[in-house]
């Protein structure tokens, strides 16, 4: 199944419609100004630096990245369907001392070690909660 988050964004395509609409609308008033002036090859030649291609390249990257814009807001969704799952269990953080103080060997190996397997048994009888 194929859908869109947040479809509303479609309408974004207006403004790509409007865009496309201006620039059209801007070459052939352009066009009818370079006429104005007299023979457009001579005026290509004077200058030389104006290239329609360029600026038509340049339009249409526009339109197409302002067209995946569009469709990266909207954000695809694929999937066969939305499932709603519940969770069981607890969110646990478990918070352990590194200092120094913890390497006193007052308990065998360390006090460290010994609390890294005390949290290992720990998480081996959990099931379905969230440790942090």
């Amino acid at each position: 199944m194929i859908r869109f988050e947040h479809p509303f964004f479609f309408w974004g395509f207006a403004f790509v419609g409007l865009c496309i609409m201006l620039f059209a609308i801007f070459l052939s008033w352009r066009n009818k100004k370079m006429t104005v002036l007299g023979n457009f090859n001579i005026i290509k030649n004077i200058i030389p630096d104006t290239s329609l291609t360029l600026r038509a390249i340049k339009f249409v990257l526009f339109i197409c990245g302002f067209s995946l814009l569009i469709f990266g807001l909207a954000n695809l969704q694929l999937g066969a369907s939305e499932e709603e799952v519940k969770r069981e269990g607890i969110d646990i953080m478990i918070a352990l001392d590194l200092s120094n103080s913890m390497m006193a060997e007052d308990l065998k190996p360390n006090r460290l070690e010994n609390a890294k397997r005390s949290i290992g048994k720990f998480i081996e009888n959990l099931h379905n909660d969230r440790i942090g």
